[in-house]
């Protein structure tokens, strides 16, 4: 098992506002590891729009 990284981030709609596909911007902009896996999308308020987005970053040897 590796870290798990948390990011904040934001809900965006993918096809206008009524539209089903959502895609989730990170807020401020981050660079994945080439070692994460397992990304979640752990809680969402759209609301706000806003999402807590987690991943398991496994690490280089």
């Amino acid at each position: 098992t590796g870290e798990i990284m948390r990011f904040p981030g934001r809900i965006k709609a993918v096809d206008g506002p009524n539209s089903a596909n959502f895609q989730v911007d990170f807020v401020p902009r981050v660079t994945l590891p080439l070692t994460a896996r397992n990304l979640t999308i752990l809680n969402t308020d759209y609301d706000n729009w806003a999402a807590l987005v987690a991943c398991e970053n496994h690490g280089g040897t």
